[in-house]
């Protein structure tokens, strides 16, 4: 399914890496002065701003009930059919 870039919507691939980054909560890395995991808050707010600028860019309104990580989900499985089988087994 082709889906149609407007104006300050991310692109499917920036999309996609910010979704799966989020779903997985991947945004901990080692500090290598103190030699401990940290958690990189900034990073988790940049990918909740791609996925909130795909969210508007759908023609979503914020009085819709918003719940990210299933808008999160289902815009993947739109972006990638051959992964609505892995998709669905999250939800």
């Amino acid at each position: 399914m082709s889906v149609e870039r407007q104006q300050g919507r991310p692109t499917a691939e920036n999309f996609t890496e910010s979704a799966l980054r989020f779903l997985r909560d991947e945004y901990y890395w080692v500090n290598p002065f103190k030699g401990v995991y940290e958690y990189d808050h900034s990073k988790r707010a940049l990918d909740i701003g791609v996925i909130w600028r795909e969210y508007q860019a759908d023609g979503r309104v914020p009085s819709d009930s918003f719940d990210l990580e299933f808008f999160a989900l289902r815009q993947l499985a739109l972006y990638h059919p051959s992964a609505k089988p892995a998709i669905s087994m999250c939800q």
